[in-house]
């Protein structure tokens, strides 16, 4: 694979890719084609194991204090959160019942008879036509 693959791949720039390359553990894996450095399958994997185990060591470092802190407070929240979905789903089978009644009042026929509107027309119809239209309905 190419440089510029396997920064797409793994989500890195290829500085930094080139910086990794630069180890003496990952020139083995190195080879240049047509001015093109390409890496075989053996240094991709160990380019995806370098970052994944970077990634994961600086998201604990991160996150660190933070989740020994949330430790205590998880039980009480859990319990808030699950009130809460009893809540809300309460209130969407509420609303399901609204719509599918909604759906059954659209379903039924209309007791208007369409073609009395026909006949009136509109309201501008109405408005501008003159009297021998008003005196012919």
């Amino acid at each position: 694979m190419t440089i510029k693959e396997i920064s797409e791949l793994i989500g890195i720039s290829k500085v930094s890719l080139y910086a990794l390359l630069k180890k003496p553990e990952y020139s083995s894996h190195i080879s240049k084609s047509d001015g093109i450095t390409v890496v075989d399958s053996t240094g991709v994997a160990l380019i995806r194991a370098y970052y994944a185990n970077e990634k994961e060591i600086a998201f604990k470092d991160v996150f660190k204090d933070e989740l020994c802190g949330l430790q205590p407070i998880n039980n009480d929240i859990i319990g808030f959160l699950q009130e809460q979905l009893k809540e809300k789903d309460n209130q969407i089978n509420a609303l399901l019942t609204i719509v599918k009644s909604e759906q059954q009042l659209k379903a039924m026929p209309l007791l208007v008879n369409p073609e009395d509107k026909i006949k009136k027309g509109g309201f501008f119809r109405r408005l501008f036509a003159g009297r021998k239209d008003m005196q012919n309905e």
